[in-house]
C-alpha cells in the first residue's frame, strides 16, 4: 500500500508578528500526511511530509522577512521626516512666522 500526503486535509503553519502599533498573522497550509490504519506513518510518508513542512517554513520566513523589510523602510522614511526627534510638522509649527534657516535677512532688501 502506498502512503502519500493527503491532498484534501491541510494543517496550518502559523507565525504571528506583534508590535505596539499592529499585529499581523502569517499562514501557510501544509498537506497532512495520511496515517495508516494502525495509526503510524511509513518512512516515505514522513519524509514527504517533513520536506513539505520545511518548504512551507522557508516560505513563511520569506514572507515575514519581506514584511519586516517593508516596515523598516516605512520607519526609515518616517524617520527622515524628523529633526532631533520632532516631525517636520512640529519643526514647521515651532518656526511659524520665522525665516527658514539658511536664508539671509539681507535678501529681502
Amino acid at each position: 500500500m502506498t502512503h502519500a500526503l493527503n491532498d484534501k486535509a491541510q494543517a496550518p503553519l502559523i507565525a504571528a508578528y506583534s508590535s505596539p502599533n499592529e499585529t499581523k498573522q502569517f499562514e501557510h497550509l501544509v498537506p497532512s500526511p495520511k496515517v495508516s490504519s494502525d495509526g503510524t506513518l511509513d518512512t516515505t510518508t514522513k519524509t514527504q511530509y517533513l520536506g513539505q513542512l520545511r518548504a512551507s517554513t522557508k516560505k513563511l520566513q520569506e514572507d515575514i522577512n519581506t514584511y519586516l523589510t517593508q516596515k523598516m523602510e516605512e520607519d526609515k522614511r518616517a524617520g527622515a521626516d524628523t529633526v532631533q526627534g520632532k516631525t517636520a510638522d512640529e519643526v514647521e509649527e515651532e518656526n511659524y512666522g520665522e525665516a527658514p534657516a539658511g536664508e539671509d535677512d539681507d535678501a529681502a532688501t
